[in-house]
C-alpha cells in the first residue's frame, strides 16, 4: 500500500511540476520511454531532433529498486534494476545526432560508492554509470560530465521514511529538497570533478567500518564531497 500511495503521489508531483514550467513559459515536450530498450530511445532521440533541433544538454535519472539480499534476488529483477541505468548507455553516449552535446548529468547515487544493504544490483547500476561518466570526459575532454552520488532525499526520491530513518541512524542525513537543488545548481555552475558525492553524511566513517573492518585503511578519494 506504501509503495502504491508513493507512486501516486509521485505522479501527481510530476504532473505538478509539468503544469508550473508550462504556466511560467516554458515549452514542455514530455515522452515516455523504456530505457531498457535501446531501440525505443534511439526513435526517441530522432523524433525530439527532429521536432526540437539539436539537443546540448542529457540528464540521465532514470531508476527502479527493488531490494532484496542477493540469495533472494531473482535474475529478471537484477535485469530491471541494472538495465534501467545503464542498458541506454551504448544509444545515449554513441549517438551521431547527440554529437553536439555540451554537457552530461547522470543521476547516480551513494550506493554505488559505498553499496547498500539490499542493493546489490543498484549498486552495481550506479558504479556503471560513474565509470561511463569518467570514460566520458577522458573520450571527450571538451564535454561538460558530472555523475551526482545523490544520499537519501527527504520527503521524497527513491527511498521511504523508513529506510532515511535507517540513514538517519547511520548519521546520514536525508537532503532537503531545496538545499539539494541549490547544490546541483552550484556543482552545474562550477565545473568540478565528475563524481561528485551530493549530501550530508560520515561517509569515510561507513566506509572503513563497513568494508574495511579489519585494517581501518582509508582508500584515496576519487570523488568530492558537497555538503547540502
Amino acid at each position: 500500500i506504501e509503495a502504491a500511495a508513493r507512486r501516486i503521489l509521485r505522479d501527481r508531483a510530476a504532473r505538478a511540476a509539468l503544469a508550473a514550467l508550462r504556466d511560467a513559459g516554458f515549452m514542455v515536450d514530455c515522452r515516455a520511454c523504456d530505457l531498457r530498450d535501446p531501440q525505443a530511445v534511439a526513435a526517441l532521440i530522432d523524433a525530439v531532433t527532429d521536432r526540437h533541433g539539436p539537443i546540448r544538454t542529457l540528464v540521465h535519472g532514470a531508476g527502479v529498486i527493488e531490494d532484496q539480499l542477493i540469495a533472494d534476488k531473482t535474475a529478471a529483477s537484477f535485469d530491471r534494476v541494472v538495465d534501467t541505468k545503464i542498458a541506454a548507455l551504448p544509444v545515449l553516449l554513441d549517438n551521431p545526432k547527440l554529437a553536439g552535446l555540451a554537457r552530461v548529468v547522470f543521476f547516480s547515487s551513494v550506493a554505488g560508492r559505498f553499496g547498500n544493504r539490499g542493493q546489490g544490483d543498484y549498486a552495481a547500476a550506479n558504479e556503471v554509470l560513474n565509470r561511463a561518466a569518467l570514460w566520458l570526459k577522458g573520450a571527450r575532454p571538451n564535454l561538460d560530465v558530472l555523475s551526482f552520488n545523490w544520499g537519501p532525499w527527504a520527503g521524497g526520491g527513491m527511498a521511504s521514511d523508513a529506510v532515511n530513518a535507517l540513514f538517519r541512524a547511520r548519521d546520514i542525513i536525508p537532503i532537503d529538497p531545496r538545499s539539494g537543488i541549490a547544490l546541483g545548481r552550484a556543482a552545474l555552475a562550477a565545473g568540478g570533478p565528475v563524481e561528485l558525492i551530493a549530501g550530508a553524511g560520515d561517509w569515510n566513517r561507513d566506509l572503513v567500518q563497513e568494508a574495511w573492518p579489519a585494517t581501518g585503511a582509508r582508500p584515496k578519494a576519487r570523488t568530492e564531497e558537497i555538503k547540502s
